[in-house]
């Protein structure tokens, strides 16, 4: 079996994100798929394709040579081109679980466990303050059969990409934090925790925005509410810093979502900085490169909570990452009406969610295929390799 041809497609969905879709074709008629994108979007396309120089017609089967090779040679290493490598190294992966007519998961040793708990993002809904309008998306996603959510603590719309406007349209962590803002998002945190009550698992997301000595002053200000975790209350940069908050907090931290390959997540690693990593198949490098971080991970004791605010294939991958590794926690979904519709509509068949976790697709490869009429409907731009 060899590669033919690799096809691009640039998809806007219901939110404020790009889909980017790559199939990779076969002389035997298989075709592998699979999703990435985060930003700057059409520069990634653009590296897919330039892969395509490497790839084509070699065997589809040997991932792990082809994952060295194009990390390799790419000499200059960043987020950029890892996110283009793990958009094909994870189209393989389907090819060669729809070679051997098996789910990737069996493939990789698992099932370790046969549903995924997920949890939602928190938006605004309804009428009233800040806080009630949280509280009410809080409790619309527990409505939706989810058992956990996560939230901004700033103000930010997950439906919008936006800010609120009693919050500081930008945060920089070396800038003044003012006792406003913490005791804004302290609100917004109680609002929400006494909306699901204390069963449902929240988490707070801080998107590396705060220093050491802020994250731990809001840190503890919302330990009181039980958080499962708090996330990247650093930027990712300086690791040190990140064992500072994590030292001071009885909180869990994670972080991760921004680091590619095993070598970015080494120093996260050896010194223990967080409780919990979140790396994102669509970034570090694809499914092996997830795995081989999730083991690292296991003998300190971590769990991986991967982060997925994606669409219908990185989910499916991500899902079978986790039904793959023993020291899986919670994967991230975007709950949202508008997203999970349109993300049904593109996948097929769409994931199944019971109980607040999703059920392990059974089909071949990932076990959602790409819509084509979907597909053309939204897709932008497409970017195709010559075919051999």
């Amino acid at each position: 079996m060899k590669i033919t041809s690799i096809k691009t497609h640039l998809c806007h969905n219901a939110g404020h994100r790009y889909w980017i879709f790559t199939e990779i074709h076969t002389d035997e008629g298989i075709t592998g798929v699979s999703e990435v994108g985060m930003n700057q979007e059409k520069t990634v396309a653009t590296a897919i394709g330039s892969l395509a120089e490497y790839l084509l017609g070699k065997d589809p089967t040997r991932i792990e040579e082809h994952f060295e090779k194009l990390y390799r040679t790419g000499y200059w290493v960043g987020t950029i081109r890892c996110t283009a490598i793990s958009a094909v190294e994870m189209a393989l992966w389907d090819i060669l679980g729809k070679s051997l007519g098996v789910p990737v998961y069996r493939l990789l040793g698992g099932p370790t466990r046969d549903q995924i708990a997920v949890y939602a993002h928190v938006v605004p809904e309804g009428e009233g303050t800040r806080s009630q309008k949280l509280a009410q998306g809080a409790k619309l996603m527990v409505e939706r059969g989810y058992r956990a959510v996560k939230m901004d603590p700033f103000g930010r719309d997950y439906r919008r990409g936006v800010s609120d406007p009693h919050f500081p349209p930008y945060i920089k962590e070396t800038e003044h934090f003012p006792n406003q803002v913490i005791d804004l998002a302290c609100q917004d945190v109680g609002a929400v925790r006494e909306a699901v009550g204390p069963n449902v698992d929240i988490m707070v997301d801080f998107h590396g925005k705060l220093s050491p000595a802020n994250a731990i002053r809001l840190g503890e200000t919302l330990e009181q509410f039980r958080l499962l975790f708090i996330e990247d209350p650093v930027p990712p940069e300086n690791v040190d810093g990140l064992v500072l908050v994590s030292r001071a907090l009885s909180t869990p931290v994670c972080a991760g979502e921004r680091l590619v390959t095993v070598y970015g997540f080494r120093e996260l690693l050896n010194k223990q900085a967080v409780a919990v990593i979140n790396p994102d198949v669509t970034n570090v490098g694809g499914i092996s490169e997830a795995r081989k971080v999730a083991a690292m991970a296991k003998a300190s004791y971590i769990t991986v909570a991967p982060h997925n605010p994606n669409g219908p294939l990185a989910t499916a991958a991500s899902v079978h990452l986790a039904a793959s590794i023993p020291n899986f926690l919670m994967l991230e979904r975007r709950g949202l009406i508008e997203d999970v519709a349109r993300a049904d509509e593109v996948g097929s068949p769409p994931l199944q969610m019971q109980d607040g976790k999703l059920l392990l697709p059974t089909g071949p490869g990932w076990g959602v295929e790409l819509n084509a009429e979907a597909l053309a409907r939204y897709a932008n731009q497409e970017f195709s390799s010559e075919p051999l």
